[in-house]
Parts: C-alpha cells; sequence; structure tokens
C-alpha cells in the first residue's frame, strides 16, 4: 500500500488524525498502513498462521494510532485485490489469513 485511494476525502483523513494540515494527514495515513502490515504478519506469526482474528481495537493499540485512522486503513486495505485481510463490521473484527 504506497497510495491512498481516491474515495478517501482529504477531509476524512484530516479528522481522522485530528490536523488542520492535509500534508500530515497523508503521511500519518501512509505511515499508519505501513504500521498496519507489520502488525499484521506480527500477529499471524505470534498465533502460528493460518486464520486469526483480531479486533480494531488490539490492532489501534499495536500501532498507537487514532482508532477511526485504524478503522479507515484497514477498511481500505481489506478491499485491495489479494489482501488476506477480511471485515465483519458488525463486530468490529478482522480475519486474517496467512497467504
Amino acid at each position: 500500500m504506497g497510495a491512498i485511494p481516491p474515495e478517501i476525502d482529504p477531509e476524512t483523513l484530516m479528522d481522522a488524525f485530528d490536523t488542520d494540515d492535509p500534508a500530515t494527514a497523508r503521511d500519518s495515513y501512509l505511515d499508519t498502513c505501513s504500521a498496519l502490515q507489520q502488525e499484521l504478519a506480527r500477529v499471524l506469526q505470534e498465533e502460528g498462521g493460518g486464520t486469526v482474528h483480531v479486533t480494531t481495537a488490539e490492532l489501534t493499540n499495536r500501532v498507537f494510532a487514532p482508532r477511526r485512522a485504524v478503522q479507515i486503513a484497514l477498511t481500505n486495505m481489506a478491499e485491495e485485490d489479494g489482501s488476506p485481510l477480511e471485515s465483519a463490521v458488525a463486530t468490529d473484527e478482522w480475519t486474517i489469513q496467512e497467504p
């Protein structure tokens, strides 16, 4: 994930990261995505691979980013082709499947 999807409004990111600077919001979003990718891999390793369930709250605590920002990043990561993530929005739980 090297770019912000065009459907994400800069205002949404600025609100999620509580900043008035679009560049700061963009950089924070990309940093959050990078941290999430690392943590998702770490969670899979810690749990021994396969299929793992994790909540947004757990991931938020691992990457030290605002919850709303983590939710936006996870949602967009899950929509990417070949993504190992699946969302259960009603339960706020994510399923990670080992590639």
